[in-house]
C-alpha cells in the first residue's frame, strides 16, 4: 500500500462575498499518496484551485484539517507555514511569477538560500536543475529576455530547488502554447517517474492524461477518483478517450 504523505479531514472553506456565504469546498476527506501524479478536475467554480491551494499551505481552512504526514497545518502559524512550505513543497504557477528584475539563476537560487545555509549547494543545485531543463544559455538573462515556456521551466527549476516532497502546479501550462506545453508535461512526467510526488489542477485532457489519479470537483466535493495506470505515449489515445468518457459521465 502506498504510503499517505497527505490527508484532509472534513475538509471545509468558505468565504463571504457581498455578504453571503459561498461554501468553496465542503467535507472534503482526502489522501494523497507519495508517488502518485494526481490531477485534479472540474468545471469552473467547482473548488479545485482553491483546494490546491488549501493542501500545499497557501491557504488556511474555514473547519477541517490539512494533515502533511505528522505536520497539522491548521496548527502553524504563519512563520511557521513558510517555513513549512519552503521546505516541503514546490508550486507552479499558471502566471510564472518569477522575480521579473532577477535572472532565471537567481529566481531559482532565492528560494534555496532561505532553506541551505551552504550557498555553495544551492548554487550547484541550480546550476543543476537548470542543466536539466535545458536552461544554460538562459540562466542569466531575464525572465522577459526568454520564451514563456522557458520562463515555466525556471519556475519548476525555482519550484524544485530544495527537493520539496510535494510539487504542486495551478494550470501550469494554460499560459503556454501548444508546444511549450507539451514540453512542461514531459518535465512533470519525466519527474513523475523518478519519484516525486504531484498535484496538478488543470481543465486540459491531454495534460491530465500525465496522471495516474484523476479527482473530480463538483461544487466543493469530490464527485469521482479516477485511478489510472502510470503514462505512456503507446497508449495517448485510448487514455484520452478513457477520460474524457469519464469526465463526460459525470457532466463535465
Amino acid at each position: 500500500m502506498p504510503k499517505v504523505i497527505l490527508n484532509t479531514k472534513d475538509l471545509c472553506k468558505t468565504y463571504l462575498t457581498d455578504g453571503e456565504a459561498v461554501h468553496a469546498i465542503k467535507n472534503i476527506n482526502l489522501d494523497i499518496y507519495q508517488g502518485d501524479f494526481t490531477v485534479i478536475m472540474g468545471s469552473s467554480g467547482s473548488g479545485k484551485s482553491t483546494l490546491l491551494y488549501i493542501l500545499s499551505g497557501m491557504e488556511d481552512t474555514t473547519s477541517g484539517s490539512v494533515n502533511f504526514e505528522e505536520i497539522v497545518l491548521n496548527d502553524l502559524n504563519e512563520d511557521q507555514l513558510s517555513i513549512f512550505r519552503r521546505k516541503k513543497i514546490g508550486f507552479v504557477f499558471q502566471g510564472i511569477n518569477l522575480v521579473p528584475n532577477l535572472s532565471i539563476i537567481e529566481n531559482v537560487i532565492l528560494p534555496g538560500y532561505l532553506v541551505e545555509k551552504s550557498k555553495k549547494k544551492v548554487d550547484q543545485r541550480a546550476r543543476e536543475l537548470l542543466g536539466i531543463f535545458g536552461l544554460e544559455e538562459q540562466s542569466f538573462r531575464l525572465p522577459s529576455q526568454v520564451s514563456g515556456g522557458q520562463q515555466q521551466r525556471g519556475a519548476i527549476a525555482r519550484a524544485l530547488i530544495n527537493s520539496p516532497q510535494v510539487l504542486f502546479a495551478d494550470e501550469p501550462t494554460g499560459a503556454l502554447n501548444s508546444l511549450q506545453g507539451q514540453n512542461i508535461l514531459n518535465v512533470f512526467t519525466e519527474l513523475n517517474s523518478k519519484g516525486q510526488t504531484l498535484v496538478m489542477v488543470t481543465h486540459d485532457i491531454k495534460a491530465a492524461c500525465r496522471a495516474d489519479r484523476i479527482l473530480f470537483i463538483k461544487d466543493g466535493r469530490i464527485d469521482g477518483d479516477m485511478k489510472l495506470c502510470k503514462y505512456s505515449e503507446t497508449d495517448i489515445s485510448k487514455r484520452e478517450k478513457t477520460i474524457f468518457d469519464y469526465l463526460t459521465q459525470k457532466g463535465w
